[in-house]
């Protein structure tokens, strides 16, 4: 189920008021067991006050929009380790991680480790077993942040 375009507007503006970005609005479910997970990020961290300030307005916008029909559960939260990054602004934030990267060039998909060595508008360093390797985003598939566990 596509997230209702009315919602995502809403959650993004919401966030941006509050000096955060949307990085993923999921909408699933129907009727009463309808959930709306909302991930934002910023690039000092995403904090329980920051959740539950957008969380109250967002559910205050929603309701009196009537964007959702019927009950439904709102969360907030960060993206969290497990979930990729989508957006080349989340990448500064995590230089001196280490990061896997899946790549889809003309010469085939593969993956990349390495340690976050810095970040920009185009894309990533990273350094890896082999040296030292800059990744466009334009190649990236995914990126994601390796637990370090």
């Amino acid at each position: 189920m596509s997230p209702d375009p009315r919602l995502l507007t809403l959650a993004e503006n919401i966030a941006l008021r509050h000096e955060a970005r949307l990085v993923d609005l999921v909408q699933r479910g129907h009727g009463a067991t309808q959930v709306v997970e909302v991930y934002l990020d910023n690039a000092t961290g995403v904090t329980v006050d920051l959740c539950t300030e957008v969380s109250r307005e967002l559910l205050s916008a929603v309701d009196a929009g009537g964007i959702i029909g019927g009950s439904y559960r709102l969360e907030v939260s960060s993206p969290g380790i497990d979930r990729p990054l989508r957006h080349p602004w989340q990448y500064p934030k995590h230089v001196g991680r280490r990061l896997l990267v899946r790549l889809c060039t003309p010469e085939g998909n593969r993956e990349v480790r390495g340690e976050l060595v810095r970040a920009d508008e185009q894309g990533i360093a990273l350094r890896t077993g082999e040296g030292e390797q800059t990744i466009l985003f334009a190649d990236m598939q995914e990126g994601r942040v390796v637990a370090p566990w």
